[in-house]
């Protein structure tokens, strides 16, 4: 995990409001437009888990 700990979670059935769908391949907007990632998903959590460590506010201004 991005933080260093295991966090443990469970599959349930959806809730309302939740979207109906997610998805993280990018095969189809590299072949429609063209346009690669340039990170992993592991890398992107990481950093997302570091900027909410050092933000804990979020973006201010």
């Amino acid at each position: 995990a991005a933080c260093g700990e295991e966090i443990p979670y469970r599959i349930v059935g959806r809730r309302a409001g939740d979207v109906p769908s997610l998805v993280a391949d990018p095969s189809l907007v590299e072949r429609e437009w063209g346009w690669r990632t340039t990170r992993e998903l592991a890398e992107m959590c990481r950093d997302a888990w570091n900027f909410q460590q050092r933000n804990p506010n979020g973006y201010l201004g």
